[in-house]
């Protein structure tokens, strides 16, 4: 649990959130360029002419979100090929995968996935529930190239020992091996269009490749470490990596980690609720769903309408609407701050099913932004076809409902250790902390900017200075909880001994540490290559795994940015 492993560790779990997932914007897992190109075909082309004119398809986040996540963890890229009729409105229905390659990695199912995603501009020849036509829409799923890391600085023949020593006393790698060990139970869980068997082979090749490959980026992280030091302060480090407080110190021993994962857990439970008492200081943060409309029986037909004539249509079938993610992204606060939204919009139906000339007619809270991020949830509303041609022009609701999420749960709290020990703890996690506080700080302050972004600017910077208030507030509660888990793992003597390290030690650590930072990025994403690429080979011994020959460079476009974000 020592400082260099905090760091290491940083490196690793922070570089791959997990397999087809994201952390924030520009903290992508995998990238690919999606090269999308349409061709009318089949009979209704002939008669309705339309120019390929998207007015939608799926961005960045999207794309990386269905790249398949078989192909992710052997770094597989492919090619779909799917057909869709173009409705009336603009959308995508009745779409089929015409070609996939590489099969069985989930490129077709990806593809038809996305298809949601895609809407052209409406152009002429309306017709009561005919199509557009047909497109054919080609995906190209591929991967940006991994940068090979510089090599290794030469380290003399007593430094080559002394990191030897510490590869084999100390891992400067923790949890390699166990990050790949929870991917592989990813690709082992049942996942629509993947046969069981398939998952479960491919994650027995993951095990065995990330065994095999851990030595390797163990020994590369070791001598890039050893290099930034000199040999007296390699020495004292093998020294005390080597005794017997030193080895239990850098084990890593997972009871310590799981309990670590427990407390951060309830912090940030304990976080949001803090968060929310500041946001809620200077605002009326209560929340009230909407009166439901007064409906009755329309004559002998039985169909229930609005008992007000002049009322929008409460109920409209739409073929479109916003996803679950697409709303907790257009208002942070419900997730961040666990608090409900409720928004009611009265639209015109337009010629195309878009909802138009939409006036708000129920937001709560007020004054913290719901009605504007209900404003942007309508740019996904699109009507059914068949009811077009009876629906244009009337007056329609459409409600946003932002959940709050589940309430914060009482932080565990353990029987306190004794006085001394728990001070020796809180000193060594405090010296821990101030020294990662600044790194982790900025890219938890950026990824916390990039949420907050739909928000108008004033509300964004209260937002802001509310969760920091409470990270503040919340953080001595953290140190504590971590001091107890220590206190409860070491002895006083040891303890003592830890201290002296990390005081003595820890400065210099972290500066090697911080010193080799883009070296370190490099040599775990070409060992992540390595593992994807020694994993494809055992699994693709028994199937056809060719990929699709590219003739174009892959585009640098949004869906394509920095791949040291990559592996592992």
């Amino acid at each position: 649990m020592g400082l260099i492993l905090h760091v290491f560790r940083r490196r690793i779990d922070g570089g791959r959130a997990g397999i087809g997932q994201l952390r924030g914007r520009g903290l992508h897992v995998l990238h690919f360029g999606v090269l999308a190109s349409l061709l009318t075909t089949g009979p209704a082309a002939a008669q309705f002419t339309l120019e390929p004119d998207w007015a939608r398809r799926p961005d960045a986040d999207e794309i990386s979100r269905q790249y398949p996540k078989l192909a992710v963890a052997l770094a597989v890229e492919g090619r779909a090929l799917m057909s869709c009729d173009v409705t009336a409105t603009g959308g995508l229905e009745s779409c089929v995968v015409q070609e996939e390659t590489p099969k069985g990695f989930g490129f077709g199912a990806a593809a038809l996935r996305m298809s949601r995603s895609f809407e052209m501009r409406p152009g002429i020849g309306v017709r009561r529930g005919a199509p557009y036509g047909a497109v054919r829409i080609p995906i190209t799923f591929r991967l940006p190239p991994v940068e090979q890391p510089p090599p290794p600085k030469p380290l003399s023949t007593g430094g080559k020992a002394l990191a030897a020593r510490l590869v084999a006393s100390a891992d400067p790698a923790p949890g390699f091996v166990a990050h790949y060990e929870a991917e592989a139970a990813k690709l082992e869980a049942p996942t629509p269009g993947l046969a069981p068997e398939t998952g479960a082979e491919a994650a027995k090749a993951m095990r065995a490749a990330a065994k095999a490959k851990a030595p390797a980026l163990r020994q590369a992280f070791g001598e890039a470490l050893a290099a930034r030091l000199s040999e007296a302060e390699l020495a004292q480090f093998v020294a005390f990596a080597e005794s017997d407080v030193g080895r239990r110190w850098f084990a890593g021993d997972p009871v310590l980690r799981e309990k670590h994962l427990r407390l951060n857990r309830e912090q940030q439970q304990r976080l949001r609720e803090e968060a929310r008492k500041v946001l809620c200081r200077s605002h009326d943060c209560a929340s009230a769903p909407p009166a439901e409309p007064v409906l009755r029986p329309d004559g002998p037909s039985g169909r229930i309408t609005a008992a007000d004539p002049d009322a929008p249509l409460p109920y409209v079938p739409w073929s479109q609407r916003p996803t679950a993610s697409d709303t907790l992204a257009a208002w942070p606060i419900s997730g961040l701050f666990g608090i409900a939204g409720h928004a009611v919009s009265a639209c015109t139906l337009g010629l195309q099913g878009a909802p138009e000339e939409c006036v708000l007619t129920h937001e709560s809270p007020k004054g913290l932004g719901v009605g504007a991020a209900a404003e942007r949830l309508i740019a996904r509303y699109r009507v059914a076809p068949e009811f077009l041609p009876p629906g244009v022009g009337k007056r329609v609701s459409i409600s946003a409902h932002f959940p709050a999420g589940p309430l914060p749960r009482p932080a565990t709290t353990a029987a306190p250790t004794s006085t001394t020990r728990f001070a020796l703890a809180r000193r060594l996690i405090e010296l821990q902390s101030q020294r990662m506080e600044e790194a982790t700080d900025h890219e938890a302050l950026a990824g916390l900017r990039t949420r907050l972004e739909p928000l108008e600017p004033g509300l964004r910077r209260e937002a802001e200075a509310a969760l920091l208030s409470a990270r503040d507030a919340t953080r001595p509660e953290l140190i504590d909880g971590r001091a107890q888990i220590i206190a409860e793992a070491f002895d006083e003597e040891a303890l003592r001994r830890i201290l002296r390290f990390e005081e003595a030690m820890g400065p210099v650590l972290q500066r090697a540490a911080t010193g080799s930072d883009p070296e370190l990025k490099a040599i775990s994403l070409a060992v992540g290559e390595a593992v994807a690429a020694a994993a494809r080979e055992s699994f693709c011994k028994t199937r056809d795994c060719q990929a699709p020959v590219f003739t174009q460079p892959l585009p640098p476009t949004a869906a394509s940015p920095d791949p040291s974000t990559r592996n592992p």
